[in-house]
C-alpha cells in the first residue's frame, strides 16, 4: 500500500517529467526557427555581397573583382555553393561544387533545394551588374540547422533533467516535512489505541483537527459503551452467581445431591463468571494500555501445576520455551489459558506432552501437543460451522478450550485445534499472542 508521500511525489514527478519535455520540445522548436532565421539573414547578406562582386565582361565571362569573405565557397561539399546562369548556360560556379553540375541549383527562385551532393538547401537569388540575363543563386546548406538543434535539445534535455531532480527532490522533502502533522496524529492515535493518553491532542490545522476530534468523540463513545457493557456484564454477574452458588453446595460432598461432575461444570462456569467481571472491571479492551508479560514463567508454572495433579500417571513433559518473550497480556490471562490447557494436555496424554514456543511477524506461537486419542475428525470439522461452540465438547475439554480461545481472541490472538498427523497421535492446540 503506498503512502501518501509516494503518491504525491510520484505525482509531481511524472507533472515535472511532462513539463520539461514540453518545454524541452518548445525550446527545440524555437531554437530551430532561430537557427533558421539566423541562416537566412546570413544567405541574404552573402547573396547580397557575391552580387556586388561578380561582374560579366562584354565578352560573356565572369569576373571577381574583389574577393569574397567566405572560406566555405572555396571547400569542397560545405553545403554553401553558388553558380552563375546566363540563358542555359553555366558561365561560373564556386569551388565547393567539385566540379559537378549544379545547373540544378539554377532551376529555381528562392526556397528548398537539392545541392549537387542531395543534401538539402536554402536558395537566394541576384541579378548581377553588366547583363540583365545573367542571374546568380547562392546556396546555404540546411542540414547543419538540424544537427545544431539536435544539440540543443540535448543540452536542455540535461539541463531539463537536472532542474527536474532538484525539484522532485525538493517537493519530496517538502511533502515529507508537511506530512509530519499527520504523522504525529497517527502515533497519537495509536497512543489512544494502547491506552498511554486520553484524547488525541491538537495540531493547530483546522483538516486535521477536525479529525482528531472525530477520534475522540469515537473514543469517548467506545469509552461510554464499554462502560454499559461493563454494568450489564456485572449486573448479570451477580444475579448468576446466587443460583450459581446454591448449585454448587448442593452437588458438593456433603450436599443434597453430590454429583462430582455438576460441582466440576459449576466451578468452570464460575471461573468464566468471575473472569469475565475482572474484565469487565478493567473497563475493556480499550481500557488497557499495552502488557509485557513474561512467557516462559507462566508457562513453566502451568506446567508445574498440571504434573502435581497428574503426578501418578508419570507424563514425560518437554518444554522448549526461550527466555526472554513477552506478550501483550496479563499475567492472569497467560494462566487462565494455559492453565486450563496443559490441564487439558496431562489428562488426556498417554505418556507425554510436548510444548513449543515460537515467534512470528508481531506473534508469538504456543504449540501444546499430547499424544492421547485427540478429537473425532467430525467434531473437528464442524467446529468452524456457524453456531457450534467448543464448550461443546466433553465435559473437562471444551470449555477450557472455549475459555483460552476467547482469552486469546479478547488480547489480539488466537486458537488453533487439529490432530497430530500420523504416526502421531493427539491433540495439538495452537496459541497466537501479541509480542509486547
Amino acid at each position: 500500500m503506498r503512502s501518501i508521500e509516494v503518491r504525491v511525489a510520484g505525482l509531481v514527478a511524472l507533472g515535472t517529467l511532462a513539463a520539461l519535455v514540453v518545454f524541452a520540445w518548445v525550446l527545440g522548436t524555437l531554437a530551430e526557427g532561430y537557427a533558421r532565421r539566423e541562416l537566412e539573414a546570413r544567405l541574404e547578406r552573402i547573396a547580397g555581397d557575391l552580387a556586388t562582386a561578380l561582374v560579366v565582361n562584354v565578352d560573356g565571362t565572369l569576373e571577381i573583382v574583389r574577393p569574397v569573405d567566405e572560406i566555405a565557397f572555396d571547400r569542397a561539399r560545405s553545403g554553401w555553393y553558388w553558380i552563375v546562369r546566363r540563358g542555359d548556360a553555366v558561365i561560373g560556379q564556386s569551388r565547393s561544387t567539385a566540379g559537378r553540375n549544379a545547373m540544378a541549383l539554377a532551376s529555381g527562385g528562392d526556397g528548398p533545394a537539392t545541392g549537387p551532393f542531395g543534401e538539402r538547401v536554402a536558395i537566394r537569388q541576384r541579378g548581377l551588374a553588366g547583363t540583365a540575363d545573367a542571374r546568380l543563386f547562392v546556396a546555404a546548406p540546411l542540414d547543419s540547422i538540424g544537427a545544431e538543434v539536435a544539440a540543443t535539445r540535448w543540452l536542455v534535455f540535461l539541463i531539463a533533467g537536472a532542474l527536474g531532480t532538484i525539484l522532485v527532490l525538493g517537493t519530496s522533502l517538502l511533502i515529507h516535512h508537511a506530512l509530519k502533522p499527520l504523522r504525529s496524529l497517527v502515533s497519537a492515535i495509536e497512543d489512544l489505541g494502547k491506552g498511554r493518553r486520553e484524547r488525541v491532542p491538537a495540531t493547530g490545522i483546522a483538516n486535521l483537527d477536525s479529525v482528531g476530534n472525530a477520534v475522540n468523540r469515537l473514543h469517548a463513545a467506545l469509552v461510554k459503551a464499554a462502560e454499559r457493557g461493563r454494568e450489564d456484564a456485572q449486573n448479570l454477574a451477580h444475579a448468576i452467581r446466587t443460583p450459581l452458588s446454591v448449585i454448587a453446595l448442593r452437588s458438593a460432598a456433603g450436599g443434597t445431591t453430590p454429583d462430582r461432575e455438576v460441582a466440576a461444570a459449576a466451578d468452570l462456569i464460575r471461573r468464566q463468571v468471575d473472569r469475565r467481571l475482572a474484565r469487565a472491571g478493567a473497563g475493556g479492551r480499550l481500557a488497557f494500555g499495552q502488557r509485557a508479560t513474561a512467557l516462559r514463567p507462566a508457562l513453566d508454572d502451568a506446567v508445574l501445576v498440571a504434573s502435581r495433579v497428574h503426578g501418578q500417571r508419570s507424563i514425560t513433559v518437554t518444554l522448549d520455551a526461550p527466555g526472554g518473550l513477552t506478550v501483550d497480556a496479563t499475567r492472569d490471562d497467560l494462566d487462565e489459558i494455559f492453565g486450563g490447557l496443559v490441564d487439558n494436555a496431562f489428562r488426556h496424554a498417554r505418556r507425554s506432552v510436548a510444548i513449543r514456543v515460537e515467534a512470528d511477524a508481531g506473534l508469538i506461537h504456543v504449540t501444546i501437543c499430547d499424544d492421547g486419542s485427540g478429537i473425532p475428525e467430525t467434531v473437528l470439522r464442524a467446529l468452524p460451522q456457524r453456531g457450534r461452540r467448543l464448550d461443546e465438547l466433553s465435559l473437562g475439554t471444551g470449555l477450557g478450550l472455549a475459555i483460552a480461545r476467547d482469552i486469546a481472541a479478547d488480547i489480539g490472538g488466537g486458537l488453533v485445534l487439529s490432530n497430530r498427523a500420523p504416526p502421531e497421535t493427539g491433540l495439538r492446540v495452537e496459541v497466537s499472542l501479541p509480542a509486547a
